[in-house]
């Protein structure tokens, strides 16, 4: 990232130039990919019990049952 300042983009803006809307709106585990950090790396696991974080967040949580994944009315 450059230390120019962009009078192009909100506060709120992804430093990709995608607005906070649109990056809400992406996929649970979907963020941006600059640092090449995939997340195999968390809880210091050997690389064959290592899951992506595609699957598993670093905080811990199913990223596939997250708030608003499921309609209100159904929950027991």
């Amino acid at each position: 990232m450059t230390s120019e300042r962009r009078f192009d983009l909100a506060s709120t803006d992804e430093p990709d130039g995608v607005t906070a809307l649109e990056a809400s709106l992406r996929p649970p585990g979907d963020s941006l990919h600059t640092t090449g950090d995939t997340g195999d790396d968390f809880a210091d696991l050997p690389a064959e019990d290592a899951r992506p974080a595609r699957e598993t967040s670093r905080a811990g949580y199913d990223v596939e049952a997250v708030s608003g994944a499921t309609d209100p009315s159904r929950e027991p």
